[in-house]
């Protein structure tokens, strides 16, 4: 059952108009009708990286140059007054050629010295291999710090820790964890909440997020959470989903079935993507609009079985076998069902992680607590 408790324990539950003020309270806003190819799925369209329209990185002003400075002489001024040239010292002359013939034998001599104290010195290093008190010689160093020297491949791309962006770009949510990271529909925004950064979606096929890859493995066993506020009464919702262009090979979200509303984790067994192929397990008597809740789907490839966690309480499990590998990327807001996108999230979501291990009950717990413990996710969206 759900505590009325945010991710910390505190009492105040952010309503989250308070993040997008031009989001009116009330009802959902009206669907929009689909982009025709939009994202992964679309008719005869591949998959495309939205951009925004304005955002950092637009050109502006380029600054001024210099201005041309230049000497000009006033009409009618005289010519600068040039003194004569005096007759030279011839004496002091002398006595300074004198030093300067001296000065010159003792640069000569000085480096003459000082190679030959160089080579003496490499002589000796090649001898002596140069062992210090380390044990190692200087080479053995160099070839050391070299090994742990970042490789480019290798290196990560910077992000900034303060911001949910990859480099500054407001349409790619960063992947705090991994390389996948979100792009984000032009209909969907992310926004600062009072604990941490929230996307919001509107309920329709336009706004929703995608990464740029399978971010996870259905053929292995996985857990999957957010901590997510939907705004919709009725009609199934779906938060996050995976599975290719035909059908979902998971989906976890908000059922709507004969009147009754309930949290969900369904699974799809057969490619087909049929309802007579699709296990689920849902919550009951458990409150589903206008409240934050912590969803988290969880599944064991080894006993083959998923479990339904909501606010950190087992909600249920259910036997389903293998699970259907759709090999598509992660979706944030909708799911695909018969060659169709479906049950667009209304409201808003933070703090999405995905685990390449299924969660027990105390995992659960203490992600509900937002203790250690719960292992190290794969991949990290919106947190902090």
């Amino acid at each position: 059952m759900t505590d009325g408790t945010d991710r910390h324990g505190g009492s105040n539950i952010p309503d989250p108009r308070a993040y997008d003020p031009t989001i009116p309270t009330g009802t959902p806003a009206e669907p929009r009708p689909p982009v025709p190819g939009g994202g992964f799925g679309g008719p005869g369209q591949p998959v495309q990286p939205w951009t925004s329209e304005s955002g950092p990185g637009q050109p502006g002003a380029a600054p001024g140059g210099q201005a041309d400075w230049q000497t000009q002489v006033s009409p009618g001024q005289p010519e600068p007054w040039v003194s004569p040239i005096p007759q030279p010292d011839w004496s002091s002359l002398a006595d300074d050629n004198e030093r300067s013939q001296r000065r010159r034998k003792w640069r000569i001599t000085g480096i003459v010295t000082l190679a030959a104290c160089v080579l003496g010195a490499g002589v000796g290093l090649v001898i002596t291999q140069g062992i210090g008190d380390d044990g190692k010689s200087p080479k053995e160093k160099t070839t050391q710090a070299a090994s742990n020297s970042p490789k480019p491949a290798e290196s990560k791309k910077a992000v900034d820790p303060k911001s949910p962006f990859v480099d500054g770009q407001k349409d790619l949510i960063a992947d705090r964890t991994g390389q996948n990271d979100l792009a984000v529909s032009p209909d969907a925004t992310v926004s600062k909440g009072q604990d941490g950064y929230l996307l919001r979606m509107r309920s329709n096929m336009n706004s929703y997020a995608q990464s740029a890859t399978e971010a996870v493995d259905v053929t292995k066993s996985f857990t999957v959470s957010a901590w997510v506020f939907n705004e919709a009464q009725f009609v199934s919702r779906a938060a996050i989903s995976q599975g290719d262009g035909k059908s979902f090979s998971f989906e976890l979200g908000r059922d709507d079935v004969r009147g009754r509303q309930d949290w969900v984790f369904r699974v799809q067994t057969g490619k087909s993507g049929a309802d007579s192929t699709t296990r689920k397990v849902v919550s009951k008597n458990v409150n589903t609009h206008n409240e934050w809740v912590l969803l988290m789907g969880s599944y064991d490839a080894k006993a083959g079985t998923i479990t339904l966690y909501v606010n950190g309480v087992k909600a249920g499990s259910a036997k389903t076998g293998k699970i259907f590998a759709g090999s598509g990327p992660l979706q944030i807001g909708r799911s695909r069902h018969h060659d169709q996108w479906v049950n667009p999230w209304s409201g808003v979501m933070g703090s999405i992680l995905v685990w390449d291990e299924p969660f027990t009950a105390v995992q659960a717990a203490r992600l509900k607590a937002g203790s250690a413990g719960t292992g190290q996710p794969t991949a990290s969206w919106l947190v902090g």
